[in-house]
């Protein structure tokens, strides 16, 4: 749970930390302030339920590293979202964009939820315009569930 705090506080301490290459990380989003919101995500609902149930994997944050470049390229996470079910969501900081980093992690990251979490249903959503994170979903096998404010993909075991 420390590298949570040490990641909410400053990412590039956290990377010094890990051994990698430091940078100011960037996001472009459609979400507004992304960064802020990552952090208030992982001081204020990631690390609560860490402490709830410590051994419990999918509430928390894990990091996509360039192992070649020795460098964080983005993040990824789940979120309990009922029986056996967990809501996803990922980004690429700027600059690291269109290079297949978020198919790789996704496709990584929920065969992990099917075979190691127990989970037989993983969601996503998205901003509607967002293109590049719809394809990530749909070379995943993800399939579009609904469309409103946000668009909604689901993935079934």
């Amino acid at each position: 749970m420390a590298q949570i705090h040490t990641y909410a506080q400053s990412p590039v301490q956290l990377f010094i930390q890990l051994g990698l290459e430091t940078f100011e990380p960037v996001i472009e989003s459609a979400y507004g302030d992304f960064m802020a919101m990552l952090k208030d995500a992982l001081i204020n609902m990631i690390t609560p339920a860490l402490s709830k149930s410590p051994g419990f994997p999918l509430a928390t944050h894990w990091l996509i590293i360039d192992e070649s470049i020795k460098t964080c390229v983005g993040g990824i996470g789940a979120f309990p979202s009922g029986n056996r079910s967990a809501v996803i969501g990922y980004f690429i900081f700027s600059g690291f964009e269109g290079k297949g980093y978020a198919t790789a992690a996704v496709s990584q990251f929920t065969r992990w939820l099917f075979e190691e979490a127990s989970i037989t249903t993983v969601t996503a959503s998205i901003p509607p315009d967002h293109i590049a994170s719809e394809k990530v979903l749909l070379k995943n096998g993800f399939v579009q569930v609904s469309s409103s404010e946000e668009v909604w993909f689901a993935l079934y075991k």
